[in-house]
Formats: structure tokens, sequence, C-alpha cells
């Protein structure tokens, strides 16, 4: 029994040893480069070179969207032209090593002709696809292997960031908010609506109204404790914090006013197992608590940021010091 005892605590202490992942978030600037921060102590870990590949960025070109896929630390880079160029690669994927070396491309004049202007890649990895857009054609996305870059298929489901898959990959959620009725004199109140789609028809599976189906809320959604909405205009643009149980509007705040920053991203990050979230803001990666809008860290880059992206596995070789 002594024996038992002591094993038991032995593993114990063990596990009350272990360290708690690092989480890492990227985040591509307007100067094309990586920038990887430490979203617990904020401090800004590694600087990538200027990646060539994703073109010149000027007052028409935009990074408008990025994704991970951690297992392969492979990083995806897409861009989009508001006025026609085509001198530029909207389509960039890149191992995330020290010298963030290119994986594929998909340039404007690919010989299948399947991207046009307006895009983003967004990582199914349950599937093992990538969604990138938009399709010269019917079809929105473009399906492509997310590790060679080979074109699977095509898509006409509108796929937006944050998506959500499920385990098997057929299925994505989306988060609305209801307005509820209130007493005259009253301010209105909102809470949560959850909305479940088959990803290759686009079909309504479901419509979960946790208010009056509390604990519905489907596992594999949104992590963390609560659900963080982003609303805007960009101008006016808030948080909404809910309840995942009751579906119950527990905050909400102003980003600018809160932040003193407009924001770069139009969703929250979770970092997993914190119950904290990150966003792109006026050139910071900016680190809260979603619930009081406590600021956790704030990493200054200085430069127009694309969404974070999150990953607890480091670089695949160690960076080079800043």
């Amino acid at each position: 029994m002594l024996a038992i005892l002591v094993i038991l605590l032995l593993a114990g202490c063990q596990i009350l040893n272990n360290d708690s992942p690092t989480w890492y978030g990227y985040v591509v600037g307007a100067d094309r480069r990586i920038y990887m921060v430490n979203l617990a102590s904020g401090e800004l870990v590694w600087i990538s070179r200027v990646l060539d590949e994703v073109g010149l960025i000027l007052d028409t070109i935009d990074i408008s969207d990025i994704d991970i896929h951690p297992e392969e630390s492979i990083l995806y880079i897409s861009s989009e032209d508001y006025v026609g160029r085509r001198d530029y690669v909207p389509i960039v994927a890149v191992r995330l090593n020290a010298t963030a070396d290119p994986m594929f491309q998909i340039p404007m004049d690919h010989p299948s002709g399947m991207v046009s202007n307006g895009h983003s890649a967004i990582l199914n990895s349950a599937a093992n696809h990538l969604y990138a857009g938009f399709y010269k054609g019917d079809a929105r996305f473009v399906i492509l292997d997310p590790v060679t870059g080979e074109k699977i298929g095509s898509l006409d489901t509108v796929i937006r960031e944050p998506a959500r898959f499920s385990p098997d990959g057929t299925k994505m959620l989306r988060v609305d908010r209801r307005r509820n009725d209130a007493p005259e004199g009253e301010d209105y109140q909102y809470s949560a609506v959850v909305v479940i789609q088959e990803v290759e028809s686009g079909e309504v599976v479901s419509r979960i109204e946790l208010k009056s189906n509390p604990g519905r809320y489907p596992s594999w959604g949104v992590p963390g404790d609560y659900i963080v909405k982003y609303r805007g205009p960009y101008s006016n643009s808030t948080i909404e914090v809910y309840d995942k149980m009751n579906g119950k509007l527990l905050n909400s705040y102003g980003i600018v006013e809160t932040f003193d920053s407009y924001p770069t991203q139009f969703y929250a990050t979770h970092i997993p197992a914190t119950g904290n979230v990150a966003m792109s803001m006026g050139g910071s990666v900016i680190v809260f608590d979603p619930l009081t809008a406590e600021v956790i860290t704030r990493t200054n880059i200085g430069v127009r940021l694309s969404e974070v992206v999150v990953t607890d596995k480091p670089l695949m070789v160690h960076p080079p010091s800043l």
C-alpha cells in the first residue's frame, strides 16, 4: 500500500511539474514579414525574411487572410488587389522555420486559371483541405491539398473566418445573435444562436437558440469558456461575450474605447487552455481576457497586421537572435 501511495504521489508531482505549453501567435505585416510573438510574455521572438513571394505590397494590395497548419508548421498567406494588378501572388504557403521556406504558390496566372481576385485561405485540417478563394467560375473556393497545393476540387459554399469544423470535417459552425423581446421602456437583450451547416452543400443542419436550449453548444465549436463575437462596423466595432451554456450576453465593449486602437482583425483568436484571446489592433498584437477586457500583453510591431493565428509549436529550426 505504501509503495502504491508513493507512486501516486510521484505521478502527481510529475503532472504538477509539467510546464503548460507556450502559445505562439503569428501575424504577417504589410512589410511582407512574418512576426512570431510569445503570447504569454508579449516577447517578439522572431521576424522572418521579406517574403518576396507575396509580391510588392502597395496601396492597392493588402494581406487579406492567413491560416496555419500546426502539425505541418505551414503558414498560408492570401492577399488581394483592388485595381486588377496581375504581378503578385495571391496565395502563398511557407514553412515556419528560420528561413520561411516556400512550400507552394498559387499565382494569378496559374495554369488551372483557378484563382481570381478577392482571396482567402482557410484550413479544414479534419478534411485535409485548404480552401482558397475565389474561383474563376461558378464556385467560390478552390480546394487544395494543404501540403502540396495540388488542386483537389472546388466548393461553392461561403466559408468565412473564424471557421470551426466538426471532427470529421463535414460540418462547420458559426455564431449569430438574436434580439430578444424586452419590456416596454427597457433595452433589448441579446443572446447567441449557433448555426451548423454542411460544408459541401452549405445546407443548415441545425439552428440552436441557446437561451431556450441550454447546454446544446457542440463540443467541437469555439474553445474556452465564452463565445466571443466581433461586431462591426469598423469605426464603431465592438466585442460581445456570450455564455456558452445559455447564450446570455455577458459583456459588450467598444474596441477603440477599450484598447485605444482600431482593429485590423475582425474576429477574436482563442488561445487554448488560457481563457484569453488575441487580436491584431493598430500595429500591435493584443492578448486580453474577453470577459473583463483586461489586457494581458501588448506587443507593438508598428506595421499593419493580418489576423493572429496560434500554435504551441516553436519554429521547426531555432530562430536566429533578433
